[in-house]
């Protein structure tokens, strides 16, 4: 084996023989017997971290969604104030995953780490928002 590999297979020996010490130490005596007895097993699970969650993108099909979104965007054009907006986006699009994949449909620029409300404003700015602020500018004329 070559050493590069070596190291790299100690290192993560090294990782892994601390995080089962860490977790040995939380093990109770019920549980350890429970293991030795064959009633329970012990299993290891990898969860990110929050941090690492929200920075990772989601996978977006647009072909999926354009359809439904064109029907999304033609009931928030018809919102006659930014509320009435906000709350149809709210109903129609409740997961941040649905205001990210809109927001992408309408070439809104996002990130994926924007939280799901400050999506929603942007996603509402860009719809009734944008026709009601043009809507006075015409008035004003």
């Amino acid at each position: 084996m070559p050493e590069s590999k070596m190291n790299k297979t100690r290192e993560k020996a090294d990782l892994l023989w601390g995080l089962f010490s860490e977790a040995a130490e939380r093990i109770t005596d019920e549980q350890l017997q429970q293991l030795l007895s064959g009633d329970a097993r012990l299993s290891v699970t990898v969860r990110l971290k929050q941090s690492a969650r929200n920075s990772q993108k989601p996978p977006i099909s647009m072909a999926e969604y354009r359809e439904d979104f064109d029907d999304v965007r033609n009931r928030l054009a018809s919102a006659k104030t930014r509320d009435e907006c906000a709350i149809l986006t709210g109903y129609i699009l409740p997961e941040k995953e649905d205001l990210f994949a809109f927001a992408k449909f309408l070439h809104i620029p996002v990130q994926w780490g924007e939280s799901r409300n400050r999506l929603r404003e942007k996603i509402v700015e860009m719809t009734a928002g944008a026709r009601i602020d043009a809507d006075i500018i015409r008035r004003r004329r």
